[in-house]
């Protein structure tokens, strides 16, 4: 089978619920899926749960901890020599990334909680996105906290930067905006995930 004539979505910490409930409503959607997360055993839970759901859904699932921007490389490095044609990024990865990457402690501010204005610069959005020009194709979904975009005294670097998030987004919609490709924010606090059935798979705002 030539996978380059596949279409598949590529889903990071594609095991949280998060990651599960994206990787379920592309599976449904028509979808390929290209899951990575730390653990082989949990992607593979998933797998099988969508698999379940979605028999004709091919599955691929990678092991990769993204903690470091090398390992984002090697990430997108196994993607093109196994050509996977990814036309769909869900970059999921914000939390874990701000939480244990040491390259970015300098990006902390006085309140010691980090800025998040660099997820826009996460190297699997960059080298995706560099590709998707190429090809003038492809979507991009951050799914991140976008809650408290006014600054408050409490978290005040981390709330003051939320504003920049969508500054960039726009500046990066305009560079792209004759070309099909679309790049996007899904803020984490106003969704819902439900997942106790099969059939019962809830994405909407409260």
């Amino acid at each position: 089978m030539d996978n380059h004539s596949i279409i598949y979505a590529l889903i990071t910490r594609a095991s949280s619920t998060i990651g599960e409930s994206f990787a379920r409503i592309l599976a449904m959607e028509g979808y390929n899926l290209v899951l990575v997360d730390t653990h082989i055993d949990k992607l593979q839970n998933v797998a099988q749960i969508v698999k379940k759901d979605f028999p004709l859904a091919n599955t691929i699932c990678i092991s990769k901890n993204l903690e470091h921007d090398s390992d984002s490389q090697e990430l997108y490095k196994e993607v093109q020599q196994n050509n996977l044609n990814v036309e769909l990024l869900i970059n999921n990865e914000e939390i874990e990334y701000f939480a244990k990457n040491e390259e970015i402690k300098n990006y902390a501010g006085k309140d010691g909680s980090y800025s998040n204005n660099k997820f826009l610069k996460h190297p699997l959005t960059i080298l995706f996105l560099k590709e998707m020009m190429r090809k003038n194709k492809g979507k991009i979904l951050h799914f991140v906290s976008t809650i408290n975009r006014a600054r408050t005294i409490y978290f005040s670097q981390h709330n003051f930067d939320k504003p920049m998030v969508f500054s960039l987004v726009e500046i990066f919609q305009h560079k792209i905006s004759e070309k099909l490709i679309e790049l996007n924010i899904l803020n984490a606090q106003i969704y819902s995930i439900k997942l106790n059935a099969s059939d019962d798979l809830d994405l909407r705002a409260d």
